[in-house]
C-alpha cells in the first residue's frame, strides 16, 4: 500500500510516519531526505543539487520529480511508499499522479493529522471552547510522544517540569507582563498588513505561509578593474586583465555601475557553503557568574560579570538593549527603555 501523510508543522507527521514504516515495512519518502541522500552519492544529479542549495536557491520540482521516478522504478519498493509532506503544491501533485499511472500503482489512503479536519471548523460543528480543548488534548499527546523519544535519545532535561506555552501559569505570566508594558506606555496602536486566512478567519504566522517557488535573480560576475591603478595602489607589476569576483541580488543595476566598494572585513554572512567554511570565528572569553538571575527585574541587581557581558555585546554589536529576560518566566524581565521607540 502507498500512503500520503498531510498536516501542519508540529502535527506529528514525522513521528507517526516512522511508526507506520516500522509496523508495516514501508519506505518513507521525504523530499529533504531524498535530496540529502542524492548529495551524499557525489554524482552528477547530487552535485547539481548541492550547487543549487549552496547558492541559496530552491530545488525545482523537476529535480524532485526525477528523484521520485527513481523511487518508483525500484521494484523492491512497489506499493510500499509513505509520503511525508509530499506533494506540497499542484505541480508536485501532478508529478506524483503521473508516476503512479506510469508504474501502475495507486494511493491506498491519505492521512491528515489535523484537529480541524477531525472535528470541523469552529462555529460550524463545535464551539470555540470545545475546539481549544481538543487542541490541548492533541498537543499533550504529541508532547508525551516527544518526551519519551527524547529520553530514549539520552537528551537531558527537566522532563517533569517542561516549559509549555499552553500552561495556565505561563499564559497568566504573559498577561501580567503585557499589563506592565501597557501601564508604562510602551504599547502604541497602529496599522500593519498581515497574512489573513479567509477560510479559517484568522491571521497567519509567517511560518504558516507557503510561498511559490521562484528563481533568484542574483548572479556572480567579474568586475573589471584598471590594472594600472591596481599596480599603483598595491605596488604590483601586473600585465593582464584584472577582475574582482562579485555577487549581487540586483543585476539590473550593473549597466550603470561605475565603482565597487571593497574592504578587509565582510559584515554579512557569505551566501555559499564554500565561503562559509573559510570564515574564522572571533572568540572572546568572559568570566561567568554562579548566582541565579531568576526573579531579577532591575539592572543593578544583576551579577557584575553579567552586566559586563551585556555591556560588551551592546558596544561590540553597536545595538541597543531594551529588555533582558532573566528566567523562563515572562514577568522576570528588565525593561531598560521603551523597545518601540
Amino acid at each position: 500500500m502507498n500512503i500520503i501523510l498531510f498536516g501542519p508543522p508540529g502535527a506529528g507527521k514525522g513521528t507517526q510516519g516512522d511508526k507506520i514504516v516500522k509496523n508495516f515495512n514501508l519506505y518513507k519518502v521525504s523530499t529533504g531526505d531524498l535530496l540529502r541522500e542524492e548529495i551524499k552519492k557525489n554524482i552528477n544529479l547530487g552535485n547539481k543539487i548541492k550547487s543549487i542549495i549552496d547558492k541559496g536557491l530552491l530545488v525545482s520540482d523537476n529535480i524532485i520529480n526525477d528523484l521520485l521516478i527513481k523511487i518508483f522504478s525500484d521494484k523492491k519498493l512497489y506499493n510500499r511508499l509513505i509520503f511525508d509532506g509530499y506533494p506540497r503544491n499542484l505541480e508536485q501533485a501532478r508529478n506524483l499522479d503521473s508516476c503512479l499511472k506510469k508504474y501502475k500503482q495507486k494511493i491506498s489512503c491519505v492521512l491528515c493529522l489535523n484537529v480541524e479536519k477531525k472535528l470541523g471548523k469552529v462555529g460550524d460543528k463545535v464551539s470555540a471552547k470545545e475546539f481549544r480543548e481538543a487542541c490541548r488534548i492533541y498537543a499533550k499527546e504529541q508532547i508525551e510522544i516527544q518526551r519519551e523519544e527524547f529520553k530514549r535519545l539520552g537528551v537531558l532535561g527537566d522532563w517533569e517540569k517542561p516549559y509549555l506555552t499552553m500552561d495556565s501559569e505561563f499564559e497568566a505570566g504573559i498577561v501580567r507582563s503585557l499589563g506592565k508594558i501597557v501601564s508604562k506606555g510602551y504599547v502604541s496602536r497602529g496599522d500593519k498588513p498581515v497574512h489573513w486566512c479567509v477560510d479559517c478567519g484568522s491571521a497567519l504566522a509567517e511560518a504558516e505561509v507557503e510561498y511559490q517557488d521562484k528563481i533568484s535573480p542574483s548572479i556572480d560576475f567579474g568586475f573589471p578593474i584598471d590594472a594600472k591603478k591596481i599596480n599603483a595602489v598595491f605596488n604590483l607589476k601586473l600585465d593582464m586583465s584584472v577582475y574582482v569576483a562579485s555577487w549581487t541580488t540586483t543585476p539590473w543595476t550593473l549597466p550603470s555601475n561605475t565603482a565597487l566598494a571593497v574592504g578587509k572585513k565582510i559584515d554579512y554572512l557569505p551566501s555559499t557553503l564554500q565561503d562559509q567554511i573559510k570564515v574564522k570565528p572571533v572568540y572572546k572569553r568572559f568570566d561567568g557568574w554562579l548566582k541565579s538571575t531568576s526573579g531579577i527585574k532591575q539592572w543593578n541587581k544583576l551579577p557584575q560579570n553579567a552586566q559586563q557581558y551585556l555591556s560588551f555585546i551592546k558596544k561590540f554589536c553597536n545595538v541597543k538593549i531594551s529588555s533582558i529576560s532573566t528566567s523562563p518566566k515572562r514577568e522576570d524581565t528588565i525593561l531598560l527603555e521603551n523597545p518601540y521607540k
